[in-house]
């Protein structure tokens, strides 16, 4: 008797074992990386980026072109909005693609 308990342990231990290890693996299959939308995410961001530092220092030229009488606060409030809206925007697409499980 005290020798077939360990093997009962043994036979439930395997059992449980292989039921994970099969999950795990079906777990695997399900969740494959879509390259694809990952690079042309990269190349969105990457486009995105050159076009903000290229327009940002601009400006400031161009709203004192069009109107002499602006300050400097006018510009610092365009840029400050603008990262405001940026940064309320990247939470709510954070929340959408947490809440929908997909970034596609």
């Amino acid at each position: 008797m005290i020798k077939e308990y360990p093997k009962k342990i043994l036979a439930k231990t395997k059992m449980v074992l292989s039921r994970i290890w099969k999950s795990k693996s079906q777990e695997t299959e399900k969740t494959d990386t879509d390259w694809r939308s990952i690079y042309i995410a990269s190349f969105v961001a990457l486009i995105g980026s050159i076009q903000g530092y290229s327009i940002v220092p601009t400006m400031w030229p161009y709203i004192k072109f069009l109107n002499p009488n602006v300050g400097e606060i006018v510009n610092g409030i365009f840029q400050g909005t603008s990262a405001l809206g940026s940064a309320i925007t990247s939470i709510f697409a954070g929340y959408l693609v947490n809440r929908m499980s997909n970034t596609k």
